[in-house]
């Protein structure tokens, strides 16, 4: 059966326009959100101990996801006599694209190439045979030759969109947003949202340079200074630095606790669900001893680590409270983890039930600790646009 077939570019002359770019829109992260919160003041007068951080009430921060866009229109090139010897190459790959004879177009299209090397139309002609062919690779690569020619070009970008929602990879936002940073390199919102789309790629050491450069650019104690501050220590946190992430949420201003709260629950479910599913995947015979005790090794250090991050965060003190049942809850954490890293060790049916109490209690402490936040009004909505 023959892979799904796209149309191809149209290619239609229009009035000289100056270029439109096209910003793409942040959506929602993809960690699980927090609820929206009320701003208290923080407690005056605190001590201001070595590594520890003493933020204002909380306020979410969104975290980096896939950037949804909506469909750029059909392609509109501008007239450019060097197409004019191509065009009958150009239509030649168009029929043989349509009845599937991807070799032939190919051909036609590099053909084109070669007679208009400084034409977009053909470049993404080309690219599209090749997604077509499930050739991604050669797809993305000549698309990234289209950008280049045409960085504002409404069907290269389109094109780039397409690409990743087939491909399911963030590889198309990337050569995007490099294409809108490399036009405003002193822009630090083209620079966050590239750092967000490298950070969906997997590029975590890039996407750390990027938010670094976005957070100089816009200057200290500007809304956007304080975006990537959080998007940086979002994913800082995710690498279980927790020592980098606790001096990025310094620079996270009002939402700075709040964003605490998030990279403590996403920490502990991500944790949690290791460990269940490890544990599960070993009793059912699926996976061996030795796997699991290296899951469950990682898994109490991380937990560990993730304890005394807690600890180093001081709340507002409406919420001090709260944070001990966290401070408990993530103790706990690290204590199952130690014991099913015994029970691996000794097959001590006791272990096993000991780590599942941990677990209960520490689900527990988690629970108490948002139902006293949720007393107090923490998770009241009127300022929840104020953190964006």
């Amino acid at each position: 059966m023959l892979p799904k077939r796209l149309p191809p570019v149209v290619s239609a002359p229009v009035q000289d326009a100056a270029p439109t770019v096209i910003v793409p829109v942040r959506s929602a992260p993809p960690a699980q959100p927090l609820p929206p919160v009320r701003v208290s003041a923080a407690l005056p007068g605190q001590g201001k101990a070595e590594q520890t951080l003493v933020v204002p009430s909380p306020l979410p921060i969104p975290a980096p996801s896939q950037v949804v866009v909506a469909p750029a229109p059909p392609a509109a090139m501008r007239p450019d006599e060097d197409l004019v010897p191509v065009r009958g190459l150009l239509t030649q790959g168009d029929t043989a694209l349509s009845a599937g004879n991807f070799v032939a177009a190919i051909a036609a299209y590099r053909d084109a190439i070669n007679g208009a090397p400084l034409s977009m139309a053909p470049r993404l002609k080309l690219a599209q045979a090749y997604l077509q062919s499930d050739r991604r690779d050669k797809a993305l690569s000549e698309a990234q030759r289209a950008l280049a020619l045409a960085p504002n070009d409404p069907a290269v970008q389109q094109f780039l969109m397409q690409l990743d929602a087939e491909t399911g990879s963030s590889d198309g936002a990337v050569a995007r947003f490099q294409a809108v940073a490399a036009q405003s390199p002193q822009d630090p919102n083209a620079h966050l949202e590239l750092a967000d789309a490298l950070w969906n790629n997997g590029a975590l050491s890039q996407a750390a340079d990027e938010y670094q450069t976005a957070q100089s650019l816009a200057g200290p104690h500007t809304p956007a200074a304080r975006q990537a501050a959080a998007h940086l220590a979002r994913l800082y946190a995710a690498q279980s630095r927790y020592a980098d992430s606790l001096a990025a949420l310094a620079h996270a201003g009002a939402g700075g606790y709040a964003l605490a709260l998030g990279i403590v629950q996403s920490r502990a479910d991500t944790l949690r669900s290791m460990l269940d599913a490890g544990l599960g995947s070993m009793d059912a015979g699926k996976t061996t001893h030795e796997a699991f005790y290296k899951t469950a090794s990682d898994a109490a250090a991380q937990a560990q680590a993730l304890a005394d991050f807690v600890v180093k965060v001081t709340p507002p003190s409406a919420f001090r409270v709260s944070h001990l049942h966290r401070v408990l809850a993530t103790h706990l954490m690290a204590q199952q983890a130690a014991v099913l890293v015994n029970y691996v060790e000794t097959s001590d049916a006791s272990f096993s039930g000991q780590a599942a109490l941990l677990e209960k209690e520490a689900a527990t402490e988690m629970l108490t600790a948002h139902a006293a936040e949720q007393k107090l009004g923490l998770w009241d909505t009127p300022h929840a646009e104020a953190s964006n």
